[in-house]
C-alpha cells in the first residue's frame, strides 16, 4: 500500500550517507504532504553528501493524464530542487516508460532498491498499488543491470527459485515487458 511504501522510501533515503547515491525514477509526482516529506528527505540527503538523480515523466502521456484527471504536477518544484540543491540532479523524461523505482547505492554498506507501482501524491493512498523493498544485493544488482540496459529480459521464464526483472527502456530501444508477459503466459508451468 501507499503509506508503507512511502515510509520505506523515506527510510531508505534517510539511511544514506556521504558518498552514497540515490536514483529515484517516478512516473507521477503531485504536490502533497507525502511528496513534501519525500523531497525534504532528498534535500537532507543531498546536504549529507549523497548524489541524487531524480527523474519524473514529462511526456505527452503525462500531460494528457494531468489534463484528463484534473490533477497538478510537481515538475515545477522538482526543477527548482534541481537548481537549488547541490548534489541533486533533476531530469524530465521525454519518453514514457511508466517505471517507478529507487536505487540506493552504498559503497560502504548494502545496496537496496524499491520498485513497484507507487506514484507520489496523497490521492494515491487508497489505490491498490504495491512496492517491493529489495535488500538482497544479488537482486539489487540484477535490477540495476536490467534498468541500465546491461542485461535483457530473460528469453524464457526463469527457474522456480530465480528472480529476474523485465523493463521497458525506450531510450535504449528496449521494450521487454509485453514479450516477457507473453512468454510467461505461454509457459504451461
Amino acid at each position: 500500500g501507499y503509506d508503507p511504501a512511502i515510509e520505506a522510501l523515506i527510510a531508505e533515503i534517510e539511511d544514506t550517507d556521504a558518498g552514497d547515491a540515490i536514483d529515484l525514477h517516478v512516473f507521477i509526482v503531485e504536490p502533497a504532504a507525502t511528496t513534501e516529506q519525500t523531497m525534504a528527505a532528498l534535500r537532507a540527503a543531498a546536504g549529507r553528501g549523497v548524489a541524487i538523480q531524480l527523474s519524473i515523466d514529462y511526456t505527452l502521456t503525462s500531460h494528457v493524464s494531468r489534463a484528463w484527471e484534473w490533477t497538478p504536477t510537481y515538475i515545477r518544484q522538482a526543477r527548482a530542487l534541481g537548481r537549488e540543491v547541490d548534489g541533486l540532479t533533476f531530469h524530465e523524461r521525454a519518453k514514457a516508460d511508466h517505471s517507478k523505482y529507487g536505487l540506493f547505492t552504498r559503497p560502504q554498506g548494502t545496496d537496496t532498491a524499491i520498485m513497484g507501482g507507487i506514484n507520489l501524491g496523497d490521492r494515491f493512498r487508497p489505490w491498490r498499488d504495491f512496492a517491493l523493498l529489495l535488500r538482497d544485493p544479488a537482486h539489487v544488482a540484477e535490477l540495476r543491470a536490467v534498468l541500465q540496459g546491461e542485461r535483457d529480459a530473460p528469453a524464457v521464464p526463469p527457474a522456480d527459485d530465480a528472480v529476474t526483472f523485465s523493463a521497458n527502456l525506450p531510450d535504449l530501444g528496449k521494450l521487454h515487458v509485453a514479450p516477457t508477459f507473453e512468454r510467461l503466459l505461454a509457459d504451461p508451468r
